[in-house]
């Protein structure tokens, strides 16, 4: 997808696919004046977040979903944000599962790291600054 566009384009024409095909409402936005990084780190900030739009479309149930990128002059941060079923969140939570664990691993090679918010019952979050 980001062979002939950039980081947000290629998240917008993601996130309309998967709002057609689930009918769930899937919201996509920038933040900040988009600027070009990296491809290794666009690459892997979009793995993150196909992972984490498959992991809150199978297990959330959330009615809605909204993904940010966030430019700012330091850093860009993936925000994705869900009304679904939260879980609960120990210090090994990155290793509870193959989608989270490869997420961190992917943040891991560009510098970056993962934050999970997220409480049972209540709406979940995930960053990746």
């Amino acid at each position: 997808m980001l062979e002939n566009s950039d980081l947000l384009s290629a998240f917008k024409h993601l996130t309309s696919q998967l709002e057609s095909s689930t009918g769930i409402k899937i919201m996509c936005e920038a933040i900040g004046i988009p600027y070009p990084l990296a491809s290794e780190v666009e690459n892997n900030l979009l793995r993150i977040g196909q992972e984490g739009l498959t992991n809150a479309l199978k297990y959330a149930q959330a009615t809605e979903i909204r993904v940010e990128l966030i430019y700012q002059s330091t850093q860009c941060i993936l925000r994705i944000k869900d009304d679904g079923q939260g879980f609960a969140i120990d210090r090994d939570s990155s290793h509870n599962g193959f989608g989270l664990l490869g997420m961190a691993e992917r943040a891991e090679l560009i510098g970056a790291r993962i934050q999970i918010h997220s409480t049972p019952d209540k709406e979940q979050k995930l960053q990746c600054p």
